[in-house]
């Protein structure tokens, strides 16, 4: 194996294993998808609260664990079974820091990218329009009204 991509806690867990860091994708500025949610444009039409509730409540799972770290890296620890305190806490950052908005607006040249990967194995992806696979307005609401103003305490 010449290169493999890796993420947060496993990239320094890696390095202490002695593979050498090539990149971090955060520092590399590129556009991709990371934090989203993703469903059909049926469900949005025919249960619209239902979208804008789901869509309130990973807004405020964004901001537990941006704001409380103890217990965003214990869930880290459990979930990615290590104990190891220095790839937790770049893990942490790692997400609360660079992955993860406070309002998690997809990037439309991300959902490009991913459209232009898999229009190698569908040809229904080529060509398609990022802002089809898109709907911020749920985002927007909750921005607009002040409620992630408030959750932050701005």
């Amino acid at each position: 194996m010449d290169a493999i991509l890796l993420q947060p806690p496993l990239t320094v867990m890696a390095q202490k294993a002695g593979f050498n860091r090539l990149a971090a994708l955060v520092d590399l500025g590129l556009d991709y998808v990371g934090t989203s949610l993703g469903t059909t444009r049926s469900v949005i039409d025919k249960k619209e609260e239902l979208v804008r509730r789901v869509v309130k409540a990973f807004v405020e799972g964004i901001h537990f664990y941006k704001t409380n770290k103890q217990a965003s890296v214990r869930t880290i620890s459990r979930l990615m079974k290590t104990d190891d305190s220095e790839a937790l806490e770049d893990a942490y950052n790692a997400y609360a820091v660079k992955f993860m908005a406070r309002v998690p607006y997809p990037a439309l040249k991300g959902v490009e990218a991913v459209l232009e990967d898999l229009a190698k194995t569908n040809p229904k992806a080529r060509g398609a329009d990022p802002k089809r696979f898109v709907e911020s307005r749920f985002l927007k609401e909750l921005e607009d009204s002040g409620f992630v103003s408030k959750l932050y305490g701005k």
